[in-house]
């Protein structure tokens, strides 16, 4: 979607409540001052038949606080460390053929010293 910056984030917010928005690009402004957004959103039910009704693949977002030391440099080598336990994890579950997980932000804790 293109136009005025703050039209756009009114459409992206109504995307939002509608699924999960799980890629958001926005360009920046051009002459005229108006963004182009471009946006892929996922939503939990399905939509229509499936090809194999045996398998599906599913999208989770998750969001968890752990000890920093626990995972140092996850600027570097333990971003993928801790995408690979992450990986894992998810591989556990029954029924699961194929894993991948992804660091989409680390961030300050919220609950520190709560």
């Amino acid at each position: 979607m293109s136009g005025p910056p703050e039209t756009v984030a009114v459409m992206m917010a109504a995307l939002g409540s509608a699924g999960e928005i799980v890629f958001d690009a926005r360009s920046s402004p051009d002459p005229r001052g108006d963004v182009t957004c471009t946006a892929r959103v996922a939503h939990a039910s399905v939509s229509g038949p499936m090809a194999d009704p045996d398998r599906a693949d599913i999208v989770v977002q998750a969001a968890f606080t752990a000890d920093a030391a626990s995972w140092p440099d996850l600027a570097g080598q333990g971003a993928a460390d801790l995408e690979a336990a992450v990986s894992s994890a998810l591989s556990s579950l029954p029924g699961t053929h194929r894993a991948s997980s992804r660091i989409v932000a680390v961030t300050a804790s919220r609950t520190a010293g709560k």
